[in-house]
């Protein structure tokens, strides 16, 4: 009886293993179709790019420097907040998501990223989405009060 326990417990520790790595692949997957999506998109759009051609990359590289700063900043500020609800979350996944959120607003419509990161924090960390929206709510007023 107890190795036939052993062994149930054994096939569904698999089972859960196999399942990580099918949704480790497929997200992998949905990443390299989104990326060979753009480069068709930009090659068979090869005139409107043109314009990069003139682009002085000093210039772009202090400018790629600056939208980094701010990805570290708005992971600051995301920390801030969190830790005001008990959640206590790495600087890496921090910049993960501000950078997955903001990706998402720029794709999706009406800051699709906004609520990938809400239903993310719901599920992964059980952050309520009252919470949620507390923390938006700081993060626009700040905004607000800055611009």
């Amino acid at each position: 009886m107890l190795h036939l326990m052993v062994m149930t417990q054994t096939h569904s520790h698999e089972r859960l293993e196999k399942g990580k790595t099918l949704k480790a692949a497929l997200s992998t997957l949905f990443v390299l179709v989104f990326i060979a999506l753009c480069a068709y998109y930009i090659v068979s759009h090869r005139d409107e790019f043109s314009f990069l051609r003139t682009v002085s990359i000093p210039y772009l590289m202090v400018a790629a420097g600056f939208v980094l700063v701010s990805y570290f900043l708005t992971g600051y500020q995301l920390g801030l907040f969190f830790a005001k609800f008990g959640l206590h979350i790495g600087l890496l996944e921090r910049l993960t998501l501000t950078m997955g959120m903001l990706l998402g607003n720029l794709v999706f419509p009406l800051r699709g990223g906004t609520a990938g990161l809400a239903v993310y924090l719901k599920t992964v960390h059980r952050l309520e989405f009252e919470s949620f929206a507390l923390i938006y709510g700081g993060t626009a007023l700040l905004v607000g009060l800055i611009n």
